[in-house]
């Protein structure tokens, strides 16, 4: 009777744990936000045309991502990256990249409720844009080349959650079997990294701006 009280006493604490970590985990995700991966027959006329024109500039492995908000808000966007080492204590996220480039000018932007982002490599050099869905016209851009013979960026979203959300990854390598490796599983990307690589997390927060009426 002990032994049958014991075991239903453990299931009860079991399942409230579940229960306590999905509640967290819940209250972490921001359903106001949608972040994803667009699909070249998804983008609009003007994307399409700005896509071709770093074609001829020689990008190659063009991705394109778009950041929404739900309720048609104004957003600011900041892009920012930390480099992983497997075994060793994970760095903190530097920004890098946001747009705009002015958070206070969003509020003469009604239109500034989706942001495109762009990723794309020209040799060993890979490079982001970010730009308004809606116009290119106005953009901000970074770009990094650490001295090795190929890179990629791998595309691997995760939760949408508040403080952030995980893009991918930027991998830097001498060798080429070690990245087409890490593309075909985005998921266990951090147990293949060598002493040699560099490769970076990627992250995306977003920050919803009530426009000015």
């Amino acid at each position: 009777m002990k032994r049958r009280t014991w075991i239903l006493f453990a299931s009860l604490i079991l399942i409230v744990s579940c229960f306590v970590v999905f509640t967290v985990s819940k209250k972490d995700i921001d359903p106001s936000i949608t972040i994803e991966q667009l699909s070249w027959d998804a983008l609009t006329p003007e994307t399409e045309k700005f896509g071709k024109e770093l074609e001829d500039e020689g990008a190659q492995d063009i991705q394109y991502f778009e950041i929404g908000n739900v309720e048609g808000e104004l957003l600011y966007v900041e892009l920012s990256g930390r480099r992983v080492i497997p075994n060793e204590k994970e760095s903190d996220f530097e920004v890098f990249l946001q747009y705009p480039q002015d958070k206070k000018s969003l509020v003469l932007k009604s239109y500034q409720d989706k942001v495109l982002l762009i990723s794309y490599r020209n040799g060993n050099t890979l490079h982001e844009y970010m730009t308004n869905s809606a116009s290119t016209a106005v953009s901000n851009a970074s770009s990094a080349d650490l001295d090795k013979e190929y890179c990629a960026f791998i595309s691997a979203i995760g939760p949408v959650e508040k403080n952030g959300t995980r893009l991918g990854y930027a991998v830097f390598s001498d060798d080429k079997m070690i990245i087409a490796s890490m593309k075909e599983e985005p998921s266990s990307i951090e147990k293949k990294i060598s002493e040699d690589d560099f490769v970076y997390e990627y992250r995306i927060t977003v920050e919803v701006i009530k426009a000015e009426s």
